[in-house]
């Protein structure tokens, strides 16, 4: 199996028919026996696959694969090497489905992008290791050759791509100046496809991983104060809402989108305003006091039926979860993460927030004057 990069290094720089089919058969008689990381590129290296015949025998192959994880990966968040692991095979199977005349095929794959940390985590990290190789391939064992997909073995944390591991303090540079800094170079890298592409990049089959990868790491450097250093991030920002803007408006598919990658498009464009009227952007501090108005809003059945001090949604929402962390067993026959479910107790009612915002003021009791009350569900 160790042949597999030498199959991928002459593929390259010549593709002909034989050697194009030699790869297929690699891979599709020796899948099961690879390794992670090498079933990880041969599944990559079969997108390269240009005769219609053997795409197409490429194509059903990495299609049974891809029906195999999706239901693995897609509702997993577990920080685990499996899951990583798993995250990593179904990202180079999802970029080798994404070809021309498939344009259906990125859009479950972003749409993980923006719903599962993990799989998020893992693109970004894969990106920065790709358009930062220059640095990072010398600090991982390739085998004797070159490889797209870096290696599996490397974890990739959910707080905004950190490669620490990779990385080792200098004089002059602290392990996070050097985050900092691979973390801009793929930045700037994916920004400039655009730049080179121009209006062609619509319509390629890419664009839209392009673009949520791009978004994704913008958001992390947000996060990561990447702004502190001399990169100009809101030029990287302002030029993003540009992108989005053109791709809801110009792009030929958009209309085919799932609802969540158009949701995520439109928190991101608000987001990335605030960041650019914002001179600091405090987003923990917005956040906080954004949800803490949850003390304001009063649980709905309680008020539907006449309870003089009803709990609010704040105080409904600490009283379910500590049931839930009381109560909720730690392990269950069917499995079941029990941090998620706390997670998402905490995290069910946070849109109230928004309905207040357009619902008609509350009394001094903090009950809706309306009949029509847009308080939150008790149950």
């Amino acid at each position: 199996m160790d042949y597999l990069l030498t199959y991928k290094s002459r593929f390259l720089s010549a593709p002909p028919y034989s050697l194009q089919d030699a790869l297929l058969r690699l891979v599709v008689e020796n899948y099961n026996d690879m390794d992670m990381r090498q079933k990880t590129n041969g599944a990559f290296m079969l997108g390269w696959i240009t005769y219609e015949n053997l795409a197409a025998e490429a194509f059903e192959f990495l299609r049974g694969k891809y029906d195999q994880l999706i239901s693995i990966v897609k509702d997993n968040n577990q920080d685990s090497q499996e899951n990583v692991d798993n995250h990593f095979l179904f990202r180079a199977i999802c970029e080798a489905l994404i070809q021309p005349g498939r344009p259906d095929a990125a859009d479950p794959y972003v749409s993980l992008l923006v719903t599962n940390d993990i799989a998020n985590a893992v693109n970004r990290g894969a990106t920065i290791q790709f358009y930062c190789q220059d640095y990072l391939w010398h600090r991982i064992d390739l085998r004797g050759g070159y490889s797209k997909q870096p290696a599996v073995e490397d974890i990739y944390n959910e707080d905004g791509v950190r490669v620490s591991h990779h990385l080792q303090p200098s004089p002059t540079e602290s392990i996070a100046d050097q985050e900092r800094k691979y973390l801009q170079r793929a930045i700037d890298t994916l920004d400039g496809i655009y730049e080179l592409m121009g209006t062609k990049v619509l319509t390629s089959s890419y664009y839209m991983v392009y673009l949520v990868t791009l978004l994704t790491l913008l958001q992390a450097g947000i996060q990561r104060n990447a702004a502190a250093s001399d990169f100009d991030l809101p030029h990287y920002v302002q030029k993003s809402l540009g992108y989005i803007r053109d791709f809801r408006t110009k792009h030929p598919e958009f209309a085919l989108i799932s609802d969540k990658v158009k949701a995520y498009l439109q928190s991101v464009k608000e987001d990335f305003e605030a960041y650019l009227s914002t001179p600091s952007f405090p987003i923990m501090p917005m956040l906080f006091n954004k949800y803490s108005k949850l003390k304001q809003i009063k649980s709905r059945c309680w008020v539907q039926s006449g309870t003089a001090d009803a709990e609010s949604v704040s105080e409904h929402t600490f009283s379910t979860w500590l049931m839930a962390m009381l109560f909720l067993p730690e392990y269950h026959p069917k499995g079941y993460n029990k941090r998620e479910v706390m997670d998402m107790l905490l995290i069910q009612n946070l849109a109230e927030v928004e309905l207040l915002s357009k619902g008609p003021p509350l009394n001094p009791q903090g009950i809706y004057r309306s009949k029509t009350m847009l308080c939150a569900d008790c149950s």
